[in-house]
C-alpha cells in the first residue's frame, strides 16, 4: 500500500465516521495497524523519504494546462493557499483555493480537464474541479459587472 493509498483510504473511512457507520477509534485503530505494517517492512531512512514522496504525491492536482508540468497545492508567504505550477517561474500558471475549511486531492478526475478532484471539509463540505470552479467564478463575475 502506499501513502496516497492510505491516505484516499483513510479520507473514505472518516467519511463513514462523519455519517456514523463507523467509530473513530475502529478507523484510528485501522490505520495504525496499516501504518506499522509499511514501517516493518522498510528502514528508518527509507521512511523519511517515503513520506516526504507521499505528502508531495498528495499536494498534486494534475498537468499543467499551460506547460505540462504537474500543479500542486501551496501556500504564498501570506498564508493563502493556491494551486500553482511545478514550473514557476518559467510557468505562471495559478488557482486560488478556498481558504476555509481542511482541502484534500481526491482520487477522481475532472472529466473536462483531467485534473484531481478537491475536497473541502469544513461547517460545508463540497468537492470542485478546480479549473472549472474558477471558470465559474470568473463569469459569474463578467455576469455581475
Amino acid at each position: 500500500i502506499t501513502l496516497p493509498d492510505m491516505t484516499a483510504k483513510l479520507e473514505e473511512e472518516m467519511d463513514r465516521v462523519a455519517e456514523g457507520t463507523k467509530s473513530e477509534a475502529e478507523v484510528v485503530m485501522e490505520s495504525r495497524k496499516i501504518l506499522s505494517e509499511i514501517l516493518k517492512n522498510i528502514g528508518e531512512e527509507e521512511v523519511t523519504v517515503k513520506l516526504k514522496e507521499g505528502l508531495k504525491k498528495d499536494k498534486v492536482v494534475g498537468k499543467c494546462p499551460e506547460c505540462g508540468k504537474e500543479i500542486v497545492m501551496r501556500k504564498s508567504k501570506s498564508g493563502k493557499r493556491f494551486i500553482g505550477c511545478s514550473g514557476y517561474p518559467e510557468c505562471n500558471f495559478s488557482l486560488p483555493l478556498p481558504q476555509k475549511g481542511s482541502i484534500y486531492v481526491t482520487s477522481k478526475n475532472c472529466k473536462d480537464h483531467g485534473v484531481r478532484i478537491l475536497k473541502i471539509k469544513g461547517k460545508k463540505s463540497w468537492s470542485f474541479c478546480p479549473i472549472c470552479n474558477y471558470k465559474e467564478f470568473l463569469k459569474s463575475q463578467s455576469e455581475n459587472s
